[in-house]
């Protein structure tokens, strides 16, 4: 990912494009490039195209001010980025930690409450058992029996787990099992 700075904002790029215009700041003359009819090279003027950009090398990108962008790993659940700035030779964004305004009690019972519906769409699965008991009397298989067991089981272990967590980023960063594999 490229940035540069355009009219007194940072524009980033995914992709480079195939052609981009030239910024004020950014007015290179470059050997072999925006030739005259003599074949000399010319300086750039603002507001001119510059075409096949998304071939030209990193080294004569920046000369148009086209830097890389450095984004640093985020745990969204605890941390955000601040708003892009440029650092030497590349842009970048910092990670600072979120402002968590709820209690640490708050917290644990959003995620124990998160951990309650995914045991409710792992119980749903086999509900269906139940049903069929107490409306035909049908027997409900073991395995199923032993499975809603365990998943019991497990989550008195892991709500008990999530209350012993000392602090918020503790609590928001609990990695609860996945059921789904």
């Amino acid at each position: 990912m490229k940035a540069r700075l355009e009219k007194g904002e940072v524009k980033q790029y995914g992709v480079m494009p195939k052609a981009f215009l030239t910024v004020a700041e950014y007015l290179p003359t470059i050997e072999g490039h925006n030739l005259d009819p003599n074949g000399d090279s010319l300086p750039y003027v603002e507001g001119q195209i510059v075409k096949d950009a998304d071939t030209l090398s990193d080294d004569t990108l920046k000369l148009f001010g086209f830097f890389d962008v450095v984004i640093p790993e985020c745990d969204w659940r605890i941390q955000e980025l601040t708003d892009i700035y440029f650092d030497v030779d590349v842009f970048k964004r910092d990670v600072i930690a979120k402002d968590l305004p709820l209690t640490i009690g708050e917290y644990k019972e959003q995620v124990v409450k998160q951990y309650d519906n995914v045991l409710f769409a792992n119980f749903f699965k086999t509900d269906y058992h139940y049903i069929k008991q107490l409306e035909l009397g049908a027997e409900i298989p073991q395995d199923v029996i032993d499975e809603r067991a365990k998943l019991r089981a497990e989550a008195e272990i892991i709500k008990a787990e999530i209350m012993t967590l000392e602090t918020k980023e503790d609590v928001l960063t609990y990695d609860l099992p996945n059921y789904d594999k």
